[in-house]
């Protein structure tokens, strides 16, 4: 008997897939900075506006390049010191624009009715990203709730980002936030390698969800040259100097017993301290990371081992 041969299955065609590295694109929209009172607001501040300006990452999160209107609510002679200190914040020449508007003399609440109107029109009218500072008290207002996801749905809707560099009294109250902006950014202060002025890192909620792996933390430093501010971002390893130093050691392979003698502490310590952190993955040759550190501590060279002790 013949048997009739099956027919040839039909596969859908593969789809493309996107690449795992590639940055999330920030949706229009509130996209919340949230410090507390301990971090150097102007470099956050300068600094996020020139990824925006230029369309980089900020934390693994790609911005579209926006020109950027800072609204300012502080006394006119404040709007001129920042206008000034801004030149020392050198932007790449096909950085988009950065302006200011004064907007009051008096502190304002952009979740505010007042402020909600005062955002709408001049986000339509501009057709650039704003920029605005916004303090965060605990226990937190209702109204700041509903207000916040009010402008962020705006936003959205007229497609802009607004770029709220909030304030807040508990750090523990940012979290709270996620829910009603397109992005939150939880910013924090670091110590600063040797030579650098200050130092922040920067994390994204959709990072700190979890459904995302693989480092997406960054710490941002700020040097000076020539009197003129510039920024370098890395993948954030630790806020504290002795612990990233403990970190590099170890992937470089000196032993527990050699960090403890770099860094004063017996092995055990070492250990509790490196266990409690993410290993970092093998360094693509020699990397110079030690000359940094030279002024602060004696390290041994690198894979030459200065001390015979085991462990």
């Amino acid at each position: 008997m013949n048997v009739p041969a099956s027919p040839s299955p039909k596969f859908a065609p593969t789809a493309a897939v996107p690449d795992a590295t590639a940055s999330l694109s920030a949706e229009n929209g509130v996209l919340m900075f949230a410090y507390t009172p301990a971090l150097p607001l102007g470099y956050l501040n300068a600094y996020s506006i020139q990824q925006v300006r230029t369309g980089q990452p900020i934390a693994g999160v790609q911005m579209q390049r926006n020109a950027v209107e800072t609204l300012l609510t502080a006394p006119s002679r404040v709007l001129h010191q920042l206008q000034a200190q801004s030149t020392l914040f050198p932007a790449p020449a096909d950085a988009a624009d950065h302006t200011f508007r004064h907007v009051s003399e008096r502190a304002f609440d952009w979740a505010s009715n007042e402020g909600l109107l005062y955002c709408k029109t001049i986000g339509i009218m501009s057709h650039k990203a704003l920029a605005i500072m916004q303090r965060i008290p605990h226990p937190i207002p209702l109204h700041m709730f509903e207000g916040i996801s009010q402008l962020n749905m705006e936003a959205k809707r007229q497609g802009y980002y607004v770029l709220m560099f909030a304030h807040f009294d508990d750090e523990d109250d940012a979290v709270r936030f996620r829910d009603v902006t397109s992005e939150l950014f939880d910013v924090a202060v670091c110590e600063p390698d040797p030579l650098s002025h200050a130092a922040f890192s920067i994390r994204s909620s959709t990072a700190e969800s979890g459904l995302l792996v693989g480092p997406q933390d960054i710490m941002v430093q700020v040097g000076v040259e020539d009197g003129r501010h510039n920024f370098l971002t890395e993948a954030f390893i630790a806020a504290q100097i002795s612990d990233r130093v403990m970190l590099k050691m170890r992937r470089d392979g000196d032993s527990l017993a050699q960090i403890g003698v770099v860094m004063e502490l017996n092995k055990s310590s070492v250990k509790r301290r490196l266990d409690k952190m993410h290993p970092l993955p093998p360094a693509k040759g020699d990397d110079g990371w030690r000359k940094t550190y030279a002024s602060l501590l004696d390290l041994p060279p690198r894979r030459n081992r200065l001390f015979d002790i085991p462990g």
